[in-house]
């Protein structure tokens, strides 16, 4: 499952900036990675393109967004085509 890539990245981060999130910052960064993946059409964890969706939601919340559909809103606007 993709979420598998976001856990990884976010222990990597824990393991390396000693313990930046908490459970309420990391429930966020999955309620909003989970929601992105169907909105993009990724289901395979191994695709790039999860994992830079992934950095990108922690960077996000690191930065102190905490609400998953405004994560998911600005993750969706920066990774739509330009018309």
């Amino acid at each position: 499952m993709a979420t598998q890539t976001l856990q990884r990245l976010v222990q990597t981060e824990q393991e390396q900036e000693g313990g930046v999130f908490g459970p309420t910052e990391i429930a966020v960064m999955t309620t909003a990675f989970d929601r992105i993946l169907p909105d993009l059409k990724l289901v395979d964890r191994d695709d790039p393109l999860v994992e830079m969706i992934a950095k990108l939601v922690i960077e996000l919340v690191r930065n102190g967004e905490r609400d998953p559909e405004k994560l998911r809103k600005q993750v969706l606007g920066m990774h739509r085509p330009a018309s």
